[in-house]
């Protein structure tokens, strides 16, 4: 059950990177401190993740608000801004976290391990 619980977590958090909305326009942050200035960047994460996380509040076992908010900074701390947005934009054209590979020059592979394990921490932070 504790291998299904992960899955189900990794999808459903892997899958609001794509609905975190924090790229498309012209006035996109560049940095964590210009996605910190405007706020958009967390409000859409957040927004989007208490969203999706619905089925893990329903088991009664995560906080959707606890799990989101530590995603989010442990995000913030462990991976750059550039990694963050080549995850957001290879998970916009490949969402399988499997079939994931280079996108401009960013090993989206590499940066879905320390995602996932970054999911991981907080499960556990939060269980």
């Amino acid at each position: 059950m504790g291998e299904l619980r992960y899955a189900g977590a990794a999808f459903v958090l892997c899958a609001l990177l794509l609905a975190s909305g924090c790229m498309g326009g012209s006035a996109d942050p560049t940095s964590w401190e210009e996605a910190d200035e405007s706020g958009q960047v967390k409000d859409n994460f957040m927004a989007a993740c208490v969203e999706s996380s619905t089925v893990l509040s329903a088991s009664g076992e995560n906080s959707p608000e606890s799990m989101c908010e530590c995603t989010y900074t442990s995000a913030r701390e462990e991976l750059t801004f550039d990694e963050f947005q080549a995850l957001d934009r290879g998970l916009a054209v490949t969402p399988d976290p499997d079939d994931l590979s280079y996108e401009q020059g960013q090993d989206t592979t590499s940066i879905w391990n320390k995602y996932r394990g970054i999911i991981q921490d907080c499960m556990n932070q939060n269980s």
